[in-house]
């Protein structure tokens, strides 16, 4: 099924986890794309300057960091319509 990019839109996920879980569709039924979330340094457990994107299957999208969660979102997003099966 094509992705609607009209209907794309950020949910802020629960208390415990951070970052945003990317859905798309109507309202009553929206499908998941994946996740945004900030990286943290595991040093210090500290936000670093980047996000990452990740599927609904929980692997992270290859390559650099993204700079802010839009560039994470549109990363998600240009990933799923070119893989809608994954």
């Amino acid at each position: 099924m094509p992705l609607d990019t009209d209907t794309v839109r950020l949910e802020r996920r629960g208390a415990d986890q951070p970052g945003w879980r990317v859905l798309a569709g109507p309202a009553d039924e929206p499908m998941v794309l994946g996740f945004v979330e900030p990286i943290y340094s595991l040093a210090t457990g500290r936000r670093s300057a980047g996000w990452r994107a990740i599927n609904r299957h929980l692997i992270a999208l290859p390559g650099k960091p993204c700079r802010n969660r839009t560039d994470a979102l549109v990363r998600l997003v240009d990933y799923h319509q070119r893989n809608p099966r994954t």
